[in-house]
């Protein structure tokens, strides 16, 4: 695809991983869900957000639950704060990042790639990843990668994968390959990755067909699909009870800590 094109191949649209700014940090639920088509087609997945920053202290300051939240004091790194309520959060200490732990699904459907006998065929891949598992993990991701580098590293590196393969078969084979393909990916995905605090859970082929058709091959696809959205729920179903949220998604009953700044230095 050329430089700016959205690749969208079976109704599939691309993913972008993105950091979004928010005004508090009361508002990183409804922001981690809103996932929207930016301008150039493609679908924005939020996995951090940065909270504005008091301009001199703010009375009360509501840390979630649910995300790793870490803080700063004069711009350096303090770890994770635990949820609950911060009264009297001084200017010098400040929410940074906070960043999901839900597992996300990034679809990168790929198009026009040539294979051996220079057929073009449209390939669709979906993954999935989670930043963690512990807060270090994620000041890991946060320092050393982010959401803009990860975006382009995981682009990058399955459209390559992507193009390898098709390239190295002919078109009547491409579909034949696709659980091979997929747990090399994601041996592959996890080894660059791991490092940085992420990690990939699962690499599916969810469709393959010829450029210029609708057809798409669906040998077993239905029992593939299928399949696919179980592993997904069991892993979302593990990471709320990591969380405390209940199977309706009432959030389990817990004491919250009151945290406060430490005093700024010479106090």
């Amino acid at each position: 695809a050329t430089a700016g094109t959205p690749m969208n191949f079976q109704g599939q649209r691309h993913s972008k991983l993105v950091q979004r700014k928010i005004a508090s940090s009361t508002q990183a639920d409804r922001a981690f869900a809103q996932v929207s088509v930016n301008n150039e087609g493609f679908t924005e997945i939020p996995i951090v957000l940065i909270p504005r920053s008091p301009f001199l202290f703010s009375c009360a300051v509501n840390v979630p639950s649910g995300p790793f939240v870490l803080w700063q004091k004069w711009h350096k790194s303090m770890g994770q704060l635990p949820p609950g309520v911060i009264w009297f959060w001084p200017a010098w200490c400040r929410i940074s990042h906070i960043v999901t732990r839900a597992t996300v699904t990034y679809n990168a459907p790929t198009r026009n790639c040539p294979t051996a006998d220079n057929v073009m065929v449209n390939v669709d891949l979906s993954l999935t990843f989670r930043i963690g598992p512990d807060p270090e993990a994620a000041a890991n991701f946060i320092y050393k990668l982010g959401a803009h580098r990860f975006d382009e590293l995981i682009a990058a590196e399955t459209e390559e994968a992507i193009r390898g393969l098709v390239y190295s078969v002919t078109h009547d084979k491409v579909n034949d390959l696709r659980e091979e393909f997929a747990v090399g990916m994601l041996s592959t995905l996890n080894s660059k990755v791991v490092i940085y605090g992420v990690q990939i859970m699962n690499v599916k082929i969810i469709g393959s067909g010829p450029t210029g058709t609708n057809h798409v091959f669906k040998t077993n696809m239905s029992e593939q699909g299928k399949s696919h959205e179980n592993h997904i729920q069991v892993l979302e179903d593990e990471n709320n009870v990591r969380l405390g949220i209940g199977a309706r998604g009432d959030p389990i009953h817990r004491d919250h800590t009151q945290v406060q700044c430490p005093e700024a230095p010479g106090d």
